[in-house]
C-alpha cells in the first residue's frame, strides 16, 4: 500500500508546520453531488480524521515536534523584547504548552473542516468507493495502519529521520487485500489528487482561523495591556 505513504506525506508536511497561517483550499459546490454521495464523503473524512485518532494525536505531535517554528518569530519580535520580564516569562510558558490548545481547537473545528472538504473528496470517488474506504479505515488494522502512517510521517518530516515503527503483519496483509478491491484500486488511481486534498486538509485542521483567533485571545489574556492592537478581537 505504498500509495498511502505517498499521499499522507502531503498531510504530514502541513501538520508538521504548525506556524499559524491558513491557506484557503479550492472549494466546490455541494449542489454538484447527490446527498448520499456527499454524506459518504463526510463519513470517509470522519473515519480518517476522528475514528482513526489521526487528528487528535497528530495535531499534538506536530506542535511537540515543530512548535519552535511558531515561537521563534515571536521571541525575536520587538513586541516580545519590550515586554517586562514577568510577561515575557508568562508568554513563553503559554507558547511552550500550546500543543493541547491546538489539539482541542482542531477537534472542535473538525466538523467544519469535514464539511469544507467533502465536495473535493466526492469529486474523486464514487459513493460506493467512499463507503468502502471508510469501512476499511474503521477496521482495527486499517485504523492503526492509517494512524501509524501519519504519525510516522509527521516525525519523518519534522526530524528528517527514519520512521520509528513498522506496520504489523496483520496491518500489511489487510492493506494489501484492500488494494485489490475496487475501492482500493480507485484510491491508488487518485493518490496524487488525494495527496493535494490531504495537504490542504492538514493545513485547515491545524491552522484555521478559529485556531489563530483562540491563540491570539489567549495571548492577549496573558499580555493584558501589552497585547498588540492587531491581536485584539
Amino acid at each position: 500500500m505504498r500509495f498511502v505513504f505517498a499521499l499522507l506525506v502531503a498531510m504530514c508536511v502541513a501538520l508538521a508546520t504548525p506556524a499559524p497561517g491558513f491557506a484557503q483550499s479550492p472549494t466546490q459546490s455541494t449542489g454538484a453531488y447527490a446527498p448520499g454521495h456527499l454524506a459518504a464523503a463526510r463519513d470517509m473524512l470522519h473515519a480518517f480524521l476522528i475514528d482513526t485518532g489521526t487528528l487528535e494525536i497528530s495535531s499534538l505531535q506536530a506542535f511537540e515536534l515543530m512548535g519552535h517554528q511558531f515561537r521563534q518569530p515571536i521571541l525575536a519580535s520587538q513586541m516580545y523584547i519590550a515586554l517586562p520580564p514577568a510577561r515575557q516569562e508568562a508568554l513563553l510558558a503559554y507558547m511552550n504548552n500550546l500543543g493541547p490548545v491546538v489539539q482541542e481547537e482542531a477537534l472542535r473545528g473538525a466538523p467544519q473542516v469535514i464539511e469544507q472538504f467533502a465536495p473535493r473528496v466526492a469529486a474523486l470517488f464514487s459513493e460506493a468507493h467512499l463507503r468502502d474506504i471508510a469501512a476499511f479505515m474503521r477496521t482495527p488494522e486499517g485504523s492503526s495502519f492509517f494512524l501509524r502512517s501519519v504519525t510516522d510521517g509527521v516525525e519523518r518530516v519534522a526530524t528528517g529521520g527514519p520512521a520509528q515503527t513498522q506496520p504489523s503483519a496483520a496491518e500489511m496483509a489487510a492493506a494489501q487485500a484492500f488494494d485489490q478491491t475496487p475501492a482500493g484500486r480507485a484510491f491508488t488511481a487518485r493518490a496524487r489528487e488525494m495527496g493535494a486534498v490531504m495537504h490542504d486538509l492538514g493545513a485547515a485542521s491545524v491552522g484555521g482561523p478559529h485556531i489563530i483567533n483562540r491563540i491570539r485571545r489567549d495571548m492577549c489574556a496573558v499580555l493584558e495591556t501589552d497585547c498588540p492592537r492587531g491581536w485584539r478581537s
